[in-house]
């Protein structure tokens, strides 16, 4: 079905919702049920179900509970209802929930009151338990409190339960903000003042930085907080490696030897190995996890031994005193024999 022809569909549904007598709503979808669902029929479903709770919100959440558990569905009633009601259907909510798992109806009361009330929306959003659900409530919720600008954000982020809701949100608002204009984003990081909120959004500030200025994104970089830097220099490797992986060791050498640098010295090897396997690899040996060291020096060595062994053998005599000592004893000189 073309779009026209599924718009003309949907003109005609609302149409014809409104001519519609409340309590036959419900024999409605029982007749979409019976002849099966598909994506078009689905929306159909929503298109009446919100339909439904305009009008009479407890006879369609009532519905929903006892005939049709698709939560798309009740999200749609219940965000009809509480940008309506957000009290009542918020009672609702927390009184209807069954089993042990995150509250649909309560992440679709949620949608319904994000763009009014978004502090009420954080507030719900920390009963929810860690899972899709809660993560999709707070998508649905942020779109409007970034609309509010910058300092907006910032509060709603910092109002938030949990340092991991925290961290989510600040890393998906930082996104946002970096794609429009990355100096506004990592002024806003600097601004935040939980630090694993800091951490999450300065990698991906810093990537979308340095594909615009990444002079001044090196800049803003070195200039954070050591518990942010090591994070943020994560992006900075990542946009540098595949051009020029010798330039992205020097930057990262001079930012210091702190352990928490071992995930940019991975981006460094997974991402600049193909331009330069050996800049690379001396990345490997960079890392402080010892474990890591063995694991990126022996893979990224095995590949490239399959690709160029005269090159990777010649790279391995002049580092096999550096080498972990399993990798040293596989591909280092071996000792002559005696008779």
């Amino acid at each position: 079905m073309s779009d026209g022809n599924m718009g003309s569909r949907f003109e005609k549904l609302t149409a014809k919702l409104e001519r519609t007598n409340t309590e036959d709503f419900g024999a409605m979808l029982a007749e979409i049920a019976e002849q099966g669902f598909n994506g078009v029929m689905r929306e159909e479903r929503l298109l009446i179900i919100s339909a439904w709770a305009a009008r009479d919100p407890i006879a369609a959440a009532e519905y929903l509970k006892e005939h049709d558990q698709d939560d798309r569905m009740q999200f749609a009633a219940m965000a009809t209802w509480a940008s309506n009601d957000p009290d009542a259907a918020i009672a609702w909510a927390r009184e209807n929930h069954e089993g042990k798992g995150a509250n649909d109806w309560l992440v679709g009361a949620i949608q319904g009151i994000a763009g009014t009330d978004p502090d009420l929306a954080a507030s719900l959003i920390g009963e929810l338990p860690r899972s899709r659900e809660q993560w999709h409530a707070m998508e649905s919720t942020m779109p409007y409190v970034l609309a509010k600008g910058e300092a907006a954000a910032k509060d709603w982020i910092e109002s938030l339960s949990s340092g991991d809701l925290q961290s989510n949100g600040a890393e998906w608002m930082a996104r946002r903000m970096a794609g429009e204009d990355p100096v506004v984003a990592a002024a806003w990081i600097d601004s935040l003042g939980t630090k694993e909120a800091r951490r999450e959004a300065s990698e991906e500030v810093a990537l979308r930085y340095a594909r615009t200025d990444l002079a001044g994104a090196q800049r803003w970089v070195s200039s954070l907080p050591e518990d942010t830097r090591t994070e943020a220099a994560e992006g900075i490797v990542t946009h540098m490696a595949r051009e020029d992986p010798r330039a992205a060791v020097a930057w990262l050498e001079n930012l210091g030897d702190d352990p928490d640098y071992d995930g940019a010295w991975v981006d460094l090897v997974e991402r600049g190995f193909n331009a330069e396997p050996g800049v690379a690899l001396v990345g490997a040996l960079r890392l402080s996890d010892e474990g890591w060291r063995e694991k990126y020096t022996n893979n990224y060595l095995s590949r490239w031994m399959k690709q160029d062994q005269a090159a990777a053998q010649e790279w391995v005599a002049e580092y096999t005193e550096y080498l972990p000592p399993k990798v040293a004893r596989r591909y280092g000189p071996k000792p002559a024999r005696t008779n």
